[in-house]
């Protein structure tokens, strides 16, 4: 399993390959390390190409959860809170 923001970026071949495959700037990569977590539809998107290629899955501990306004995790589908 990969265990790590880094782990993932270098099984898809480095920042700039991963950030191509997603459709986003090797500058969020880097956001993802710092915020401690992946956003779901990234995470996703991440799993499917790494299957494709082979490779372990990621983590879900790198999945990020989303926070609502009072503090409370949200359901990164319904929108709802679950705390």
């Amino acid at each position: 399993m990969l265990n790590s923001v880094d782990d993932i970026i270098k099984a898809l071949g480095g920042p700039t390959a991963t950030a191509a495959i997603l459709g986003v700037y090797p500058s969020a990569l880097s956001n993802w390390k710092d915020r401690g977590g992946i956003p779901l539809s990234n995470f996703l998107l991440l799993e499917k190409a790494l299957v494709a290629r082979g490779k372990r899955k990621p983590s879900r501990k790198l999945l990020k959860v989303p926070v609502s306004k009072n503090g409370r995790r949200r359901h990164a589908v319904a929108g709802r809170d679950l705390d």
